[in-house]
């Protein structure tokens, strides 16, 4: 319980720093240094949603007024 409660934090705080991306470079795979499927069972076992890590449309960005 103590463990999945570890992983469950170590994985949403990859997700989030990865933008709910799992693989690639700079995915959250990539950062935990475990494999993409692996991620994916162990999100799906721990009923985490990477789409909740997601960034809002427009990608985030602020645009200035053109000053």
């Amino acid at each position: 319980a103590a463990f999945d409660a570890a992983m469950h934090a170590h994985i949403e705080a990859a997700l989030a720093a990865a933008y709910g991306r799992i693989e690639g470079p700079l995915g959250a795979a990539a950062r935990l240094r475990i494999n993409p499927h692996t991620l994916r069972a162990r999100m799906r076992k721990l009923g985490i949603d990477r789409r909740t890590f997601r960034m809002p449309p427009g990608g985030g960005v602020v645009l200035s007024g053109g000053e």
